[in-house]
């Protein structure tokens, strides 16, 4: 759903950029938003109808309506239809498929604006911080429109790109994708005119199939439609000199190193790391390596658009942790808390910046099981236990179905090691293990919900920060 606001649409503008057939007409012909969700309807929103694997959205209508929705967007024929033939009451939109529907809007919606430079950033991790870093920065120049939250996929993208508006001078969108094809329908969507691709890693790499199908569909990010520009692909990445070579003059290397004769570190622990570029300190909050990388990122796009150090160094300085992407919780134990999303790679990152950390108690792990796997799960759990076990000296936990035939094959171990699927059993432990002074990192997806370890540290240990 977009936010509140004037009229961007009209509904019949709306019906013929998605080439429905306006069934209905009411007597509100105005459009200030648009949702896929009843629960979260506006006054003036446009709501799309669609069959989900749970839910169809046709079952919702009333609700959209009696929220204050002034059109709804239905699959024709429906039975949905028949309720409403005599006096609605309010617009009805007829299309072949909602989501196409929803989809070709957002598109023709976007070739509006010709004023607009649009970024688009995808990557199997990194993307929504290189995002929020980028916005940031861009912001400091001119009006900027970014995708918020998680509005990144097939149905998420569409609704974000209504938020654009004349005034805007940049956007900043990610494109997430977890099967075959669907770049192809963001692109299109999108058109951007600027692309980062942050890495190429295992995320979702059990629908994918394999990494270089991963690589070959996030590589589709850098079209060829006539208004793409430039893109940037991280220096270090498998298939960096493949993308390279094959979009030669639009494509460059983003990295410390590609960026070394303007950009340098020091890392500064769990207050982050300060970035000098050019003649300007930076203060970057965000810890490790990997973050260093998303901001060299939206260093070398804003540079590339001409944006000042100083803006850079104003945009990069306001951008600080948000939910699950290594946030930092002092007080008698110290958490990190990066369990907003999880890969292969990722978790090494974390592994390898807990272990270099400067800490003068004990350091301990909880890594959460990675999912979406399929067939590649036992093998990307095995290697993240070997990973864990020979580059880590502090206390192993590990929870998940996932990790058990890896853990129970794991040698013989002199430092402390545990693991458990079950949520209860894992806490007792793990509330047993912990004592004053120590540093606990939660790492795993999304679905293992490592936030209720959260809340139970939390809630028996005095925290006094979040920072």
């Amino acid at each position: 759903m977009q936010k509140n606001g004037y009229s961007f649409l009209t509904i019949k503008e709306a019906s013929s950029m998605m080439a429905g057939t306006l069934l209905f007409e009411g007597l509100d012909n105005n459009i200030s938003s648009v949702s896929i969700d009843s629960r979260k309807i506006s006054k003036g929103a446009l709501f799309f109808a669609l069959k989900g694997e749970k839910a169809d959205g046709h079952s919702f209508i009333k609700n959209a309506v009696s929220g204050g929705a002034v059109c709804c967007v239905v699959e024709k024929n429906h039975s949905a239809l028949l309720e409403f033939s005599n006096d609605p009451g309010f617009s009805v939109i007829a299309v072949d498929d909602t989501l196409k529907a929803l989809q070709t809007l957002a598109k023709n919606y976007r070739s509006k604006f010709k004023n607009i430079s649009i970024i688009g950033i995808t990557g199997s991790s990194g993307k929504t911080t290189t995002k929020e870093l980028l916005a940031a920065i861009l912001e400091k120049d001119a009006p900027t429109v970014m995708n918020e939250g998680n509005l990144n996929s097939e149905t998420g993208l569409p609704l974000a790109v209504f938020n654009i508006r004349d005034n805007h001078k940049y956007g900043v969108f990610e494109l997430g994708i977890n099967h075959p094809g669907e770049m192809d329908v963001l692109v299109d969507i999108l058109r951007p005119d600027y692309a980062i691709l942050t890495n190429i890693g295992t995320a979702h790499i059990g629908l994918m199939g394999s990494k270089e199908k991963i690589a070959q569909e996030k590589m589709k990010i850098f079209h060829t439609h006539n208004n793409f520009k430039e893109g940037i692909v991280y220096e270090k990445d498998d298939y960096a000199k493949i993308i390279k070579d094959k979009y030669s003059s639009k494509m460059d290397y983003f990295g410390l190193d590609s960026q070394k004769d303007y950009l340098s570190y020091e890392d500064n622990g769990l207050d982050g790391n300060i970035i000098f570029l050019g003649k300007e300190k930076i203060i970057f909050s965000l810890i490790g390596r990997h973050n260093l990388s998303n901001a060299a990122a939206a260093i070398k796009m804003a540079r590339i658009l001409n944006i000042s150090d100083l803006k850079i160094k104003n945009g990069i300085e306001k951008v600080a942790s948000f939910f699950g992407r290594g946030e930092i919780f002092s007080g008698n134990i110290t958490i990190i808390f990066d369990a907003y999303n999880s890969n292969k790679e990722s978790v090494k990152a974390i592994v390898d910046f807990t272990s270099k950390l400067s800490w003068e108690g004990r350091k301990i792990i909880l890594l959460g099981s990675i999912l979406e796997m399929g067939d590649k799960s036992e093998d990307i759990h095995n290697s993240i236990i070997n990973y864990a076990f020979k580059n880590f000296d502090g206390a192993l936990f590990f929870f998940g179905n996932e990790f058990e035939k890896s853990f129970k094959n794991m040698e013989k171990a002199e430092k402390f090691v545990f693991w458990s699927p079950d949520f209860e059993e894992m806490k007792d432990a793990l509330l047993a293990y912990l004592k004053e002074g120590d540093l606990i990192v939660l790492k795993g997806s999304r679905g293992m919900a490592l936030e209720r370890f959260l809340e139970i540290i939390k809630k028996n240990n005095r925290m006094v920060v979040n920072c």
